[in-house]
């Protein structure tokens, strides 16, 4: 099944064998961690699955199912989300962080604090 979905669309670069458990005679689950990419994109994802093995009479272990346990979607054939559209994620926003003050030193006026000073109302005759 993986083989046959990831021909077309992914590209396999590493492929880790994490589990084997025998659960009967017949019957075997494997968790395998795949490492791929789309030759689109240069972004390597990481997708755990598990299969389903069966050993038939005459043919020997023949893999029966398998589904995605962890990681990226994609590498089955399920939808992967979209991706964000380009440019900056938000409007771009005033630095938080403080201005340097040395010791010893005036601090260089910002530009907020460039507007005139007002003067105190004078207290009269």
């Amino acid at each position: 099944m993986l083989g046959v979905l990831h021909r077309s669309h992914v590209r396999i670069a590493d492929v880790e064998v994490s589990g084997m458990r025998l659960t009967s005679d017949t019957l075997a689950q494997v968790t395998v961690r795949i490492a791929w990419y789309k030759p689109a994109e240069e972004e390597l994802r990481v997708t755990s699955i598990r299969q389903k093995w069966e050993n038939v009479k005459d043919g020997g272990w023949m893999l029966t199912g398998e589904e995605r346990i962890d990681g990226d979607l994609g590498l089955l054939g399920e939808p992967m989300a979209p991706e964000p559209p380009p440019g900056p994620p938000h409007a771009p926003h005033e630095s938080a962080h403080f201005p340097t003050i040395r010791i010893g030193e005036r601090p260089e006026p910002r530009p907020e604090d460039s507007q005139p000073a007002q003067e105190p109302p004078s207290a009269g005759p």
